[in-house]
């Protein structure tokens, strides 16, 4: 469906009856200026890295001084901004859009209908009509930098090339911050450069690198407590994994024991009812029979029983405790289960 079409219909839908008017919540409105300012910044600093990044080339081309990594790292970075700048040239003309922007706020129910004689040529409702008038500021500033990502996220999807450029971009994004990373790790003595063909790369290296760092900073946050706690993890599931299988084994050695009650069937050879109380069928010569130890009386196919204990742990008719809790989890061996002594 066309965003600009369903947003349009919404709009008319609403304002045939003309007694309402259509309003943004403060929420929204907030949102939206929160993205469209972002974008705008994102918009200027990839404009600056392409006209400084093409008067570096220019130079680099006029003094002769060859190519090495570094330059090359100049020219991809290069063209790579020039396609976010166009990533974000249309995600700010989108943003201004007022078929998308009514789309939006009727997408994520911020859309307040306000009565004809109470309107004002303010695009935020008045305050008495708005539930969300009443949000503190913290809560504002909260949820509307969640809303800004998700309208971010909506307006990519405005067009197949805005979506495969934003893929694009940031991807490439990250191939060039590592190869920056990487650069400064592997060069700490080149601070200064090696020369004037390699100076201003260099300086260009740190900005390009510090604004990346700035944009995607919360992302790489998570991926370096990601790595800190990896450790920890790994060790919490080894200890997990050897304990798990020492309870396993302790759960078949428990289970083995209650197998040597394990008989087959001979009219009148068990006391009370000659039938399973799992499936209710009764016994039939050979059968194997197993003999809980809670009571004579309480005697099951063993593969009902077999069965039975992979969810429980105590006797179907008495509800005494055959096996210790913390083994219960580790009964779905139903292989193991049958398995003769």
């Amino acid at each position: 469906m066309d965003v600009q079409q369903d947003g349009e219909q919404n709009i008319d839908y609403n304002e045939n009856d003309g007694n309402t008017v259509p309003k943004f919540t403060k929420l929204f409105s907030k949102a939206m200026d929160q993205f469209r300012l972002r974008v705008f910044f994102l918009f200027l600093e990839r404009l600056y890295i392409i006209i400084s990044m093409s008067i570096i080339l220019v130079l680099l081309s006029l003094q002769d001084c060859g190519w090495n990594d570094l330059h090359y790292w100049v020219l991809f970075s290069n063209i790579q901004a020039v396609f976010s700048l166009i990533l974000y040239g249309q995600l700010f003309n989108f943003s201004n859009k007022e078929s998308i922007q009514q789309h939006l706020a009727f997408h994520y129910v911020q859309i307040v209908f306000v009565p004809i004689n109470e309107v004002t040529d303010h695009p935020v409702a008045p305050e008495v009509f708005d539930p969300t008038a009443n949000l503190t500021t913290m809560e504002l500033d909260k949820k509307a930098d969640v809303m800004q990502l998700q309208i971010r996220q909506e307006i990519v999807n405005q067009s197949k090339f805005c979506k495969y450029n934003n893929i694009f971009s940031n991807a490439t994004n990250q191939g060039i911050f590592i190869w920056t990373i990487y650069y400064i790790v592997a060069n700490p003595n080149t601070s200064t450069g090696s020369g004037e063909c390699d100076k201003w790369p260099i300086i260009q290296t740190y900005i390009y690198g510090s604004f990346l760092f700035l944009q995607y900073s919360q992302y790489y946050l998570l991926a370096a407590l990601a790595l800190v706690m990896l450790p920890f993890i790994l060790v919490y599931l080894i200890i997990r994994c050897f304990t798990d299988r020492r309870k396993k084994q302790q759960a078949l050695m428990a289970l083995n024991d209650l197998q040597k009650n394990k008989i087959l069937y001979k009219p009148n050879i068990l006391e009370g009812d000659q039938e399973c109380s799992i499936c209710m069928q009764p016994y039939q010569s050979d059968d194997e029979v197993l003999r809980l130890p809670c009571s004579t009386l309480h005697h099951f196919h063993n593969t009902c029983i077999s069965a039975w204990l992979q969810i429980q742990s105590t006797c179907p008719n008495c509800r005494q405790q055959l096996l210790p809790d913390n083994l219960q989890p580790l009964l779905q061996q139903p292989q193991q289960l049958q398995e003769p002594l």
